[in-house]
C-alpha cells in the first residue's frame, strides 16, 4: 500500500530493459525478496529484467494505493501460504537528514555504486575520505581523494 504516484512512476509490470526494470516496483520488490542487491547498478540489466524467476515472483506482487501515504511511505504486507498476513511499515527513500545521521546504512549502496569505477581499494579510500565530512569545520578538497582512489 503506497502513494498513487508509485504506479505512475514505477508501474511497469513487464520491463524489457535494465532502465525499465529500475522503474518497475513489482520487479524491484521481487529482486529484493530474492536477495538481489537493488542498490547495485549491475542489477538493472536487460538479462535481469527478463529473468523468468524474477518475473514469476513479480507477478505475485500486488500494489494498492492510498492518498494517505506520502511518496516515500509504504505498508508492505506479506501473505504466507497458510494465510497469515505480516505488515511492515516502510520508507522507500531516506531524507538527507536521515542519511547523514545514519551513514553506515548507506555504505552497501555506496560500495555497490562506486566499486565498479574505483575498485575495492579506491572505494574504501573514498569512504574514509568522506567520513565525518558533514561535521567538518571547513570542507577539504575532495578532488585529491578522488584522484588517489582512481589510481
Amino acid at each position: 500500500l503506497g502513494n498513487p504516484e508509485v504506479l505512475t512512476v514505477c508501474g511497469n509490470w513487464e520491463p524489457d530493459s535494465g532502465l525499465a526494470f529500475k522503474f518497475s516496483a513489482p520487479m524491484v520488490v521481487a529482486a529484493a525478496l530474492s536477495g538481489v542487491e537493488t542498490g547495485a547498478l549491475a542489477t538493472f540489466s536487460e538479462a535481469n529484467a527478463r529473468d523468468p524467476e524474477l518475473r514469476a515472483l513479480a507477478a505475485k506482487v500486488k500494489i494498492e494505493t492510498s492518498e494517505k501515504y506520502e511518496q516515500e511511505e509504504a505498508l508492505v504486507t506479506f501473505e504466507t501460504v497458510d494465510g497469515r498476513k505480516i505488515e511492515i511499515p516502510a520508507r522507500t527513500a531516506q531524507s538527507a537528514d536521515t542519511a547523514l545521521g545514519d551513514q553506515e546504512s548507506l555504505l552497501p549502496k555506496v560500495r555497490a555504486l562506486v566499486r565498479p569505477i574505483y575498485g575495492d581499494a579506491g572505494t574504501e579510500h573514498l569512504i574514509s575520505s568522506f567520513r565525518g565530512l558533514h561535521a567538518a569545520a571547513k570542507l577539504p578538497d575532495i578532488v585529491p581523494a578522488a584522484r588517489i582512489a582512481a589510481e
